[in-house]
C-alpha cells in the first residue's frame, strides 16, 4: 500500500469518526482566492458523500467519488478585502469554517534558493521587515519535502504579511506581491514553493522525461540510486556501531556531564575561535570528544520564555546541547543525522533562559579529524543572543581523543545519504507542487537555474516541458509564467569567455541564453533581466529589483497596464559595416543609454561613457574585448585586433561586471551572442553551483 493510499484510508477513518468533510490542506484561515475566475475547492470525505461549499452568497455542491475525493467550483468573483467565511458541510450537517478569506490575485512562486531566501536576507532588511504592513497580502509557504510519489497534502500555512511574519517570507515574492497590491489595489496571495540548490528536473513531473530517452534513463538511474541509499540508511546504525567498535570509537555516554554546569571553573579550558575548525588546535587529528562553552546575554523580556536554538547539524558529528546545564537536544546519535547537514531548530523549553548571563555548552563527538569543525554565526543562532557573540571566541576542553585511523578504515566507514533526494527527478514536484494543484491562480514566477548551469541545452527543453506539464495538470490554460534570467555571480573575469570547453565562464552565458530561448518559444512567458543586480555571491541581496521587474511583467502583460515599462532591450540583428559590426536592439523606445546601478530601482545615466562587456571575433571565434559606441537603438562594435569580424557577444560571463547598456526605462540590456554555436544537450550534467 503506497503513501497516497494510506493517506486516503486515514482520512476515511477521520471522516467516519467526525462525519465531517476535509478540505485540501491549502484551504486555511487567511487564504486568498483568485478573482474573476472559477475557483476550485476540493478535499476528502466518505465515498459518495455529498459536500456543500458556501462562500460570498454562493452555495455549490459536490459528491465524493469512490476514493473519497470531491471537488466543487465557485463562480467567478470580484476582488474583496473583506475577510469572509468559507463553509464546508457534509454528512450530519457539521460545518468546517475557514475564516478571513479574501478574494484577489493568486500567484505561484517557485525555484531554488534565490526565490526561497526570506526578506531578512534582502538589502535593507531591517527597514523592509519593519515596513511590511500589508494585511491584504498573504503567503502560503510550502515546507521543504521530497517524495518519489505524488503527495496530496502539505504542512504549509497561510500567513498575513506583517513585520512579525515577513522575515522568513520569500523576498522576491514579497517585492513582487507588494507592487501588485500597490498598483492593483486588490488582495494578493502567493503560494511559495522553493528549495535551495535544486535542479529543474526535481520540479518537473516525471512524464516529461518520457519525451527524451536520455532523460528517462537518467531519471531512472537517480531514482534507483536513491532507493539503494534508503536501504543503506535503514541498516546504517548497526553497521556504524560495528565500525566504531572495530576502530576504538565507542564513547561512554555522559562521562563528564558536569562540564555543562553553568558555574564550572574554567581555568584549564582553552580559547578557540568559533570561526575556525577547532580540531587541530585542540590536538584531535583523528577526532574525539570535545566540549565547547559560550556565555551570552539575554534581556529581561526573554527570561523564562521558550525559544528556538538554530544549529547546523554538522556532517559526521554527534552534538549534545545544554543551556544553563539543562540538556535540550542530541543531534547525530541516530540516522539520518550522521551524514546529513542542515539547519535544525532545537526548542529550548520554558524556564531555562535567564535574564543576563546564560551558558551554552556543546558536547561534540567527531568520528574523524576532518569533521572537528567550529561554529559560525549563521550556523548557530539563539534569538536572545547577539549573533556576533556566538561566532567569536569560545572555550574548549578535550574529553577524549580517538586513536589514529588508517586510510583503509576511513574508507570503510559506513555511509549513506549520498544521494540528494531533492536532485531526484520529480521529487519536489511530487511533494511541493502536486499538493497545490488545482488551486486557482493567475500565474507563476520562477527563479531557478544555478543548479543547471552545466546542462544549458537540456535546460531549455526541460524548462519548456515543465511549464507545459504544470499548465496541463492545473487545467487553467496557458497561465502566465515569468522567469528571472540569472543575475551575475562569482568573480568578474578580465577576459572574454573563450569558445572552447570546458569553460566555467561560458556556462552561465549559455544558461541565460537557454532561458531566453524558452521565452521565445513557449507562449505566455517572459523574462526579467537582472545582470545588474548581482554581486560576487550566488545569492545577491538586491531582491527588490528582481521582484519589481517581475511585477512589471505581470502589470503590463497580464493586467494590461500599457503605461508600465517592462521590456529590457534585447538583441535584434547585426550588420557588418567594414571592420565593425552594428548590433541593433529592439524593445528600447527612445534608444539606448549607458548607466550605472545606484541601488534598488535607481539607475543613473552616464552620458558619454562607452558601453562595456562587448566582445568581438573573427572567423576563428577567438573573442577579444571591443570598442563600442551607441547610436540610437544600435551599438557599433569593433576592435583593431579583428579586421574581419563575424560575431559579437555582450555580457557573456558569469559576472559581466561593466555591462552598462540600458533602455531609457532603466532596464538593463539582455546578454546575447551572435555566433550561434550550438548549446550542448547533456541531461546528466546538472549540478548545484
Amino acid at each position: 500500500m503506497n503513501k497516497a493510499t494510506l493517506f486516503l484510508v486515514f482520512w476515511w477513518l477521520v471522516a467516519s469518526a467526525s462525519a465531517a468533510v476535509r478540505p485540501a490542506s491549502v484551504f486555511q484561515d487567511h487564504m486568498v482566492l483568485q478573482r474573476e475566475k472559477p475557483v476550485a475547492v476540493w478535499g476528502l470525505a466518505l465515498p459518495d458523500e455529498k459536500v456543500s461549499v458556501s462562500f460570498a452568497g454562493q452555495v455549490k455542491e459536490a459528491r465524493a467519488d469512490a476514493s473519497g475525493m470531491w471537488r466543487a467550483s465557485l463562480d467567478p468573483m470580484a476582488a474583496s478585502s473583506e475577510g469572509r467565511e468559507l463553509r464546508l458541510t457534509g454528512k450530519g450537517g457539521e460545518a468546517i469554517v475557514i475564516r478571513d478569506v479574501l478574494v484577489g490575485e493568486v500567484w505561484l512562486a517557485s525555484g531554488q534558493s534565490n526565490m526561497g531566501i526570506g526578506l531578512g536576507g534582502a538589502l535593507n532588511a531591517k527597514e523592509e521587515v519593519a515596513g511590511a504592513h500589508y494585511p491584504p497580502m498573504r503567503f502560503f509557504s510550502v515546507p521543504t519535502r521530497g517524495s518519489l510519489e505524488p503527495q496530496t497534502e502539505t504542512d504549509g500555512k497561510w500567513q498575513v504579511v506583517s513585520p512579525t511574519s515577513a522575515m522568513q517570507m520569500s523576498a522576491v515574492a514579497y517585492f513582487f506581491a507588494r507592487e501588485l497590491v500597490r498598483k492593483l489595489e486588490v488582495p494578493v496571495g502567493v503560494l511559495v514553493s522553493a528549495v535551495g540548490g535544486t535542479p529543474a528536473e526535481a520540479w518537473t513531473p516525471p512524464e516529461v522525461f518520457d519525451r527524451v530517452p536520455e532523460w528517462k534513463e537518467g531519471m531512472l538511474e537517480k531514482v534507483d540510486a536513491f532507493q539503494k541509499d534508503a536501504h543503506l540508511e535503514q541498516n546504517f546504525p548497526e553497521a556504524f556501531r560495528a565500525w566504531c567498535a572495530a576502530n576504538q570509537r565507542l564513547v561512554p555516554g555522559g562521562s563528564r556531564l558536569d562540564w555543562a554546569a553553568p558555574d564550572l571553573p574554567l581555568a584549564d579550558w582553552q580559547k578557540v575561535s568559533g570561526r575556525l575548525g577547532f580540531g587541530k588546535p585542540l590536538g584531535l587529528p583523528a577526532g574525539g570528544v570535545v566540549w565547547l562553552r559560550k556565555e551570552f546575554e539575554a534581556p529581561e523580556s526573554k527570561a523564562g520564555k521558550a525559544v528556538s536554538l538554530w544549529v547546523d547539524a554538522l556532517d559526521r558529528q554527534e552534538l549534545t546541547l545544554y543551556v544553563n546545564g539543562k540538556e535540550v537536544a542530541i543531534l547525530g546519535r541516530s540516522a539520518p543525522r550522521y551524514y546529513q547537514s542542515g539547519l535544525v531548530s532545537v526548542p529550548v523549553p520554558e524556564g531555562v533562559i535567564r535574564a543576563g548571563r546564560n551558558v551554552l555548552a556543546i558536547r561534540c563527538v567527531a568520528w574523524n579529524g576532518n569533521t572537528v569543525k567550529g561554529f559560525t554565526a549563521p550556523n548557530l543562532r539563539l534569538p536572545v543572543a547577539n549573533p556576533k557573540e556566538l561566532s567569536d571566541e569560545w572555550l574548549a576542553k578535550v574529553e577524549h581523543a580517538f586513536p589514529d585511523l588508517s586510510a583503509e578504515a576511513a574508507a570503510a566507514q559506513p555511509q549513506f545519504g549520498r544521494t540528494f533526494l531533492f536532485g531526484v527527478p520529480g521529487s519536489l514536484y511530487h511533494a511541493m507542487v502536486h499538493p497545490l494543484i488545482p488551486y486557482t491562480l493567475r500565474g507563476a514566477i520562477w527563479y531557478q537555474g544555478e543548479s543547471n548551469v552545466s546542462a544549458a541545452g537540456a535546460y531549455r527543453e526541460l524548462l519548456s516541458g515543465m511549464i507545459g506539464a504544470w499548465r496541463a495538470l492545473w487545467g487553467q490554460g496557458d497561465f502566465p509564467f515569468y522567469l528571472v534570467q540569472l543575475a551575475n555571480y562569482h568573480k568578474a573575469s578580465d577576459k572574454p569567455a573563450p569558445v572552447e570547453r570546458p569553460n566555467p565562464d561560458d556556462l552561465l552565458g549559455r544558461l541565460r541564453e537557454a532561458q531566453w530561448q524558452v521565452v521565445q518559444t513557449v507562449p505566455e512567458t517572459a523574462m526579467a533581466v537582472t545582470i545588474d543586480t548581482g554581486v560576487e555571491s550566488i545569492h545577491p541581496p538586491n531582491k527588490q529589483d528582481v521582484g519589481d521587474r517581475l511585477a512589471r511583467l505581470a502589470l503590463a502583460r497580464t493586467y494590461g497596464r500599457a503605461e508600465v515599462q517592462h521590456q529590457s532591450p534585447v538583441y535584434d540583428s547585426m550588420t557588418r559595416e567594414g571592420d565593425a559590426i552594428r548590433v541593433k536592439f529592439r524593445d528600447c523606445p527612445g534608444g539606448l543609454v549607458t548607466g550605472v546601478k545606484k541601488g534598488p530601482g535607481v539607475v543613473e545615466e552616464t552620458p558619454g561613457e562607452k558601453p562595456g562587456q562587448f566582445a568581438i571575433a573573427g572567423a576563428d571565434h577567438q573573442f577579444v574585448w571591443a570598442d563600442a559606441r551607441i547610436e540610437g537603438d544600435s551599438v557599433i562594435v569593433s576592435s583593431s585586433a579583428v579586421k574581419e569580424p563575424v560575431a559579437v557577444r555582450y555580457a557573456w560571463l558569469e559576472n559581466p561586471k561593466g555591462a552598462n547598456v540600458y533602455g531609457k526605462n532603466g532596464l538593463p540590456a539582455a546578454p546575447f551572442r551572435t555566433d550561434g554555436l550550438p548549446l550542448p544537450v547533456n541531461p546528466s550534467a546538472s549540478k548545484s553551483r
